[in-house]
């Protein structure tokens, strides 16, 4: 008897530690692995804004294209971050999927969407 407990504990001490091994190799999937879809539902969580809004302008803005460049060279990425307008941002920073759709919601948040042409036009719409 002493020596079948000893083996049950034996088990359940290598199974607990078959299970945290797995666990501690799953993979964290950083931010930039994100697709679009998912970056903006975790910001639009954070800075509790809306999430169809803030497609809506990815759409309008740049067709969901992290390359894109407008307004005659001087806006980029995915919201077509305006740089003359915004010098404490990078053209880098403007083309990163997770700095942009993070800006887009940060500059929600403050009731500040007028930012954006197609913000604009989309509440012109509602008025």
């Amino acid at each position: 008897m002493k020596i079948l407990k000893t083996i049950v504990g034996i088990l359940i001490v290598l199974s607990t530690f078959i299970t945290s091994l797995s666990y501690a190799q799953a993979p964290v999937r950083e931010l930039k692995d994100y697709s679009t879809e998912e970056l903006v539902k975790h910001f639009a969580t954070q800075y509790q804004v809306s999430p169809d809004l803030m497609t809506k302008i990815i759409r309008c803005e740049s067709q969901f294209n992290p390359s894109a460049v407008g307004d005659h060279n001087k806006s980029f990425g995915l919201v077509q971050i305006h740089l003359p307008s915004h010098p404490e941002v990078t053209k880098e920073q403007a083309f990163s999927p997770v700095y942009a759709v993070e800006f887009l919601a940060k500059e929600l948040s403050k009731q500040n969407g007028k930012i954006w042409t197609c913000y604009r036009l989309m509440t012109k719409s509602h008025r």
